[in-house]
């Protein structure tokens, strides 16, 4: 993951069930479609307790109102009862956090803005979680593309 061209990494905790899709970098468009083609994967198969988009290393974000409001309106991929967080460090990137919260406040009813990972694992009265990393289900295609 190259944290100043921006990029994603996907984690899990086995004993909270809980996962993590960690932002570094400049943030665009690109990155977060290719990060939710690859979240639905994973949370097919891992069947969570609970998710966190983790948005507090990001360095720039170009994303349009548009492209929040389109992913917000999409299959979240887990359990609307499930707790959901979004955590960021910065005032753009809460203000983006809040708007995706009101768009897919239907299918995320209980996905919650917040400003630390703390603060998420707080929340959830969680024991000090393990984060162990995971692949990209998507790397091999990716690999292919690039090299074209």
């Amino acid at each position: 993951m190259n944290r100043s061209d921006g990029g994603f990494q996907f984690y899990f905790d086995p004993i909270n069930k809980i996962f993590l899709l960690k932002f570094v970098g400049a943030l665009d468009e690109g990155v977060l479609e290719g990060s939710y083609r690859d979240w639905m994967e994973h949370v097919k198969s891992l069947s969570p307790w609970s998710v966190i988009a983790d948005f507090s290393e990001v360095t720039a974000l170009q994303v349009s109102a548009r492209c929040v409001r389109e992913l917000a309106g999409r299959d979240p991929g887990v359990d609307p009862v499930l707790p959901q967080f979004v955590v960021v460090s910065s005032d753009l990137a809460y203000s983006w956090g809040r708007l995706f919260q009101q768009y897919g406040e239907k299918s995320r009813p209980r996905l919650r803005v917040v400003r630390s990972m703390n603060e998420a694992l707080q929340a959830l009265r969680a024991q000090p979680p393990r984060f162990v990393p995971l692949p990209s289900p998507s790397t091999s295609d990716r690999g292919e593309r690039d090299a074209s």
